[in-house]
């Protein structure tokens, strides 16, 4: 990822959030970004998964803008785990399987490895409930996350961006999360 004189605002007539941000990743690195609240930091991690576009500078991703990468060549490339995981009017395994972006081996493997594979069977319709993207849904908050996690995960992207995405999780959910990507 290369970030290169990267500024952002919400609105043409508000104060730049980000103002000329610049750094390089390259494999293997990993960094943390901290600050007070309301800061910047999920913004940046928005800009630097294609979700927003810059007011001024580029996030590029092997060299390319990030937003112009298709999803199903975005997905493999770069993961965004949000604190609050989207889950989105569909199948259990739809979601998983990021709507056929995602193959079922690797669908099978991350639920396997992050424990959502038991819960969802003792579902009445299991990988077939119906999920509506919202706080009606018939399964617990940090199985959602969990969901949204493993349909993240399950592109096996070479870049993950870490939104805090742990927050939603029960005691289990969190250490199988952190015991999946220590491996």
């Amino acid at each position: 990822i290369a970030v290169n004189n990267l500024h952002f605002s919400y609105t043409e007539n508000d104060k730049y959030l980000l103002r000329g941000i610049n750094f390089n990743l390259k494999r293997g690195a990993a960094i943390s970004i901290s600050g007070d609240h309301s800061c910047g930091k999920t913004t940046l991690l928005k800009l630097m998964s294609g979700l927003y576009l810059p007011k001024q500078g580029e996030v590029l991703i092997n060299g390319v803008a990030a937003h112009l990468h298709p999803p199903e060549e975005l997905i493999k490339h770069l993961g965004y785990l949000p604190m609050d995981g989207a889950i989105f009017k569909g199948t259990i395994t739809e979601n998983l399987t990021a709507f056929g972006l995602n193959t079922t081996d690797n669908v099978n493997q991350i639920s396997t490895l992050l424990g959502i594979d038991k819960e969802i069977a003792k579902l009445p319709a299991g990988f077939d409930t119906m999920l509506e993207g919202g706080s009606s849904d018939a399964i617990p908050p940090g199985l959602k996350q969990r969901v949204a996690i493993a349909r993240v995960l399950a592109a096996k992207p070479k870049i993950l961006l870490f939104d805090n995405a742990d927050r939603g999780l029960d005691k289990e959910g969190y250490h199988l999360v952190y015991k999946l990507l220590a491996k």
